[in-house]
């Protein structure tokens, strides 16, 4: 799905994100995890976290379940992706979770 990126009064391109998250468990896996941009971007970077967001809650983090992957610069309308596997993350103390990616 493409998303307008603007200022104010002026729309600069779009940018493309996808992922697919596939959970089992307690394991999580995020992959492929994909950017693509209409325009040059610099500094590209993926983050993923998993949160424990029991009973309907906002969640709040799991310990050590934070990752990202810097990508840097990426020229416009080319894919890049977040190698090798994406994100992933197990926490055999957490049944009900939520999976965040930015």
């Amino acid at each position: 799905m493409w998303s307008d990126f603007s200022t104010f009064d002026h729309v600069i391109g779009q940018v493309s994100y996808a992922a697919e998250y596939t959970l089992s468990g307690s394991l999580v896996n995020v992959r492929p995890v994909s950017y693509q941009a209409t325009f040059d971007t610099e500094a590209v970077t993926l983050e993923g976290n998993t949160l424990d967001a029991y009973g309907g809650q906002v969640g709040t983090a799991i310990p050590n379940a934070y990752g990202f992957t810097h990508v840097g610069t990426v020229a416009a309308n080319t894919s890049t992706f977040w190698n090798p596997n994406g994100y992933s993350n197990y926490n055999g103390d957490h049944d009900c979770i939520r999976i965040v990616t930015r």
